[in-house]
């Protein structure tokens, strides 16, 4: 790798983990949070895996909005 191509990574990095961490980590933590079953006001939560996707994809009013 050349000196220039070294330097211009190394100046790009900042800004790439920025956005990988502004854009990429909300993404990631909200299908890790659709895999639980939470009530807004309980503090305890039930894992249900893709069961929320499995509801939502045979609920006939979802398709129908």
């Amino acid at each position: 790798m050349r000196k220039s191509a070294l330097v211009g990574w190394t100046l790009l990095a900042p800004s790439l983990l920025l956005l990988g961490g502004l854009v990429a980590y909300p993404i990631l933590y909200n299908f890790w949070l659709s895999l639980f079953a939470k009530h807004a006001f309980l503090p305890a939560q039930t894992f249900v895996g893709l069961g929320n996707y499995r509801y939502f994809a045979t609920d006939e009013e979802f398709w129908r909005s």
